[in-house]
């Protein structure tokens, strides 16, 4: 069976970007204990609030950047998530 996730943390190397610049999110499944889920990689997916601002890659987590503003990116995995604020 799969580990339960117990939560999901998102990290971006950077949280401002100018338009054209791409950055890759990192996403982790955590299970009770707070250790990564290696299996749950896959299981990790991305989303952008607002695609005209920030696109991002559903499961390989590119985010580029479309247009200057605020955007929320999200890491879903087993009915968790965790959100970043890109500018």
């Amino acid at each position: 069976g799969i580990p339960s996730v117990e939560r999901v943390e998102i990290s971006l190397p950077v949280t401002a970007l100018a338009p054209g610049q791409s950055i890759q999110a990192r996403g982790v499944a955590l299970n009770d204990d707070g250790n990564v889920i290696t299996n749950a990689r896959r299981q990790v997916t991305f989303s952008s609030s607002n695609d005209s601002i920030a696109r991002v890659g559903v499961s390989d987590g590119i985010i580029t950047a479309v247009a200057p503003g605020v955007v929320t990116i999200r890491a879903s995995a087993g009915g968790k998530s965790d959100e970043v604020e890109l500018t």
